[in-house]
């Protein structure tokens, strides 16, 4: 089985500070029919650390957060951040990239 790394959105909780990951569960179960396996991108760890020790065969940038050139907060820079480091670990190792 193929296994596709997808990653999160970032949530500000509103009830007391903390930054929350969150992925739509449809994501997950589409891959599951489509007979992959999903490896969930957690933000603060070092994403090459998973693709090198599952061998993912492709990434999904999920969406949610706005880019940051349109909405200038925290979440959307970091996520912004974090993707392009993906996105270029990405191209210099082949690997197909998904956007939705």
């Amino acid at each position: 089985m193929k296994k596709i790394a997808i990653t999160q959105r970032l949530i500000k909780n509103e009830t007391y500070y903390e930054i929350r990951e969150a992925l739509d569960v449809s994501y997950c179960k589409l891959l599951d029919v489509c007979g992959f396996i999903p490896i969930v991108l957690p933000h603060e760890v070092n994403f090459e650390k998973y693709f090198n020790k599952f061998d993912i065969n492709g990434l999904i940038l999920t969406g949610g957060n706005d880019l940051y050139v349109f909405n200038k907060n925290e979440l959307s820079k970091k996520r912004d951040d974090y993707e392009k480091k993906i996105l270029k670990f990405c191209i210099k190792k082949k690997i197909p990239v998904f956007g939705m």
